[in-house]
């Protein structure tokens, strides 16, 4: 398997996935200046750097998982043959 090439395709994947999340904060804000939440817990939801990371890191899952996928079936076809 290649390594370097599941890594690539992880990070690239990563770094979409968390562009999409801060594009979702944005989408999703109303009013900046208006506070939606009186708790101080529920106030924090919104940061953008929460949803870079959980977006981030679910791309980088996605991307890895693809490329493996990828690799095993280039594999089995060459196996076949």
């Amino acid at each position: 398997m290649n390594y370097r090439l599941m890594l690539f395709s992880g990070i690239m994947t990563a770094l979409i996935g968390s562009v999409i999340g801060l594009a979702a904060v944005e989408l999703g804000r109303t009013d900046l200046r208006r506070n939606l939440y009186l708790s101080p817990t529920y106030g924090k939801i919104h940061q953008h750097r929460n949803y870079a990371i959980v977006f981030g890191v679910g791309g980088f899952i996605i991307g890895a998982g693809q490329q493996c996928l990828r690799e095993l079936k280039d594999k089995r076809d060459h196996e076949q043959n």
